[in-house]
């Protein structure tokens, strides 16, 4: 049977930017804060080891991308798996963040670099755009 030890290794060896966080609760089931447990060196080199392990969301949250609500985040992940785009300001650039949760009531976030994929997207509406105003030539 895999020790702790077997986990912590293999979630280094992940190729995707991954963090594995405590919810905190009010009195509720409604998350207050959030702890994280552990990230993977590969966070720890997007996130400019912003989000660091035993850090707290509340003590953070002023170095993070504003446009992203990490604690609506966290609780929909308690329900169901979600992702989110978002631009991070640490990292410049565009990310998409998976957030799950695990059996233990955890939560795993991984991030994906998706740069690319938004300025095909651009390229794309600039081309839509393009081919609006010839038409409206025409």
């Amino acid at each position: 049977m895999p020790t702790t030890v077997d986990y912590k290794a293999i979630f280094e060896c992940m190729p995707l930017p991954s963090a594995v966080c405590t919810p905190i609760f009010a009195g509720n089931d409604e998350i207050k804060d959030i702890r994280v447990e552990a990230v993977n060196s590969q966070f720890s080199t997007v996130t400019k080891n912003t989000i660091k392990t035993d850090s707290l969301y509340s003590e953070i949250k002023d170095n993070l991308t504003p446009d992203l609500d990490w604690l609506a985040l966290a609780q929909k992940a308690l329900s169901a798996p979600v992702e989110k785009a978002f631009y991070s300001l640490v990292a410049k650039t565009h990310l998409k963040i998976t957030a799950s949760k695990a059996s233990d009531g955890k939560i795993v976030l991984c991030l994906t670099d998706i740069a690319k994929e938004k300025e095909t997207e651009q390229q794309l509406r600039r081309q839509n755009s393009r081919l609006e105003e010839l038409t409206a030539k025409l």
